[in-house]
């Protein structure tokens, strides 16, 4: 076995016993900024080699080495800031938010991984005389962290639903738009679910109901509305104001019908903004019923339950917010004790 195999196969090792995991973001950060740092400081590594010469023991070696990291006042490992983790991440062509809004905010808790990660480390990772070495060693290493602690993290579950005969389809779509709101992505899980209606509700007259990613700008695009149906504009919004009630009277004014659709509980607040309206070609509904009252609608005309029609209305769901969507994981819905 070649040096390099060697070295890879320690990674593998040391990645399973270090004590490092996926959802302890904190002390994944400051692993990849202490190998950051080894990596590019020459002093720092001719420091740590001076501490490996001196002291045999892994175990007091990897203490001594640890108070190179920490803070003046002994408090906190030293530089783990959002920017700089991020940094490191998009070497790795990582562009997600991985910390949090205190992310910079280290604490004692990130010593043992740090620690560990020094006390185990090889000679090799820290030889200044060979610093390519060094470079290839810790390219590896940091991949290694990647793709075991860090890409697992930023891949969100999917909102989760349990459906059996007999429930109520608007009930149920208000579980999904509240678990989407509690993942700030109700407005897109909201455009994408009435995207999905008007599909499954028009498929059979072949018409293509149009498909856009939730975050782009539907003047950018040159349309009118979220999605147009025949002679309906459909906008769907979470968050009604009065500039878009000027948008929604324009497109009525362009002799389009305007179905406005919001949270259940936002639709008379809405109606109440719409009093200006003249044109009365403006209408509110709220998206739970529209979306609701259609899956009975459609399981009566396909005599079939609604819990059928609600499955295969996530199917394609899914499979829009896939086509469209970078980042579409943890918008997806799961289906679980369907019966």
């Amino acid at each position: 076995m070649n040096q390099g195999d060697k070295l890879t196969t320690w990674i593998g090792d040391w990645s399973d016993t270090v004590g490092l995991r996926a959802e302890n973001r904190g002390n994944v950060a400051a692993v990849l900024v202490v190998l950051r740092r080894i990596k590019s400081e020459a002093s720092l590594r001719a420091q740590l080699s001076e501490i490996f010469q001196q002291v045999d023991n892994p175990k007091w070696r990897g203490f001594a080495a640890l108070s190179l990291f920490v803070t003046a006042n002994e408090g906190q490992i030293s530089g783990i800031t959002g920017p700089r983790v991020q940094s490191i991440l998009l070497d790795h062509q990582i562009t997600g938010k991985y910390l949090g809004i205190d992310g910079g905010r280290s604490s004692r808790g990130n010593f043992r991984p740090v620690r560990n990660l020094l006390s185990s480390m090889p000679a090799v990772a820290i030889d200044s005389a060979h610093a390519t070495e060094v470079e290839a060693l810790i390219d590896a290493w940091e991949e290694t962290i990647i793709e075991r602690f860090v890409r697992p993290a930023l891949q969100p579950d999917p909102i989760v639903v349990s459906m059996a005969t007999g429930d109520d389809s608007e009930v149920i779509l208000k579980r999904i738009l509240d678990a989407a709101d509690e993942r700030s992505i109700c407005g897109p899980v909201a455009q994408h679910l009435v995207g999905a209606k008007l599909e499954r509700r028009y498929r059979k007259q072949g018409l293509v109901v149009e498909n856009h990613s939730c975050f782009a700008q539907d003047k950018g695009l040159d349309r009118n509305a979220d999605f147009t149906v025949h002679n309906f504009a459909f906008h769907v919004t979470i968050s009604p104001t009065k500039a878009l009630v000027r948008r929604w009277e324009q497109n009525a004014s362009d002799s389009l019908s305007c179905r406005v659709l919001v949270r259940e509980h936002q639709r008379e607040s809405t109606k109440r903004l719409l009093e200006s309206n003249t044109t009365r070609r403006v209408s509110v509904h709220g998206i739970e019923s529209f979306v609701g009252l259609n899956v009975d609608e459609m399981s009566t005309d396909d005599q079939t339950d609604a819990v059928s029609v609600l499955a295969d209305l996530f199917s394609i769901y899914n499979r829009r917010v896939r086509e469209v969507e970078r980042d579409s994981t943890g918008m997806e819905i799961e289906v679980r004790g369907q019966s």
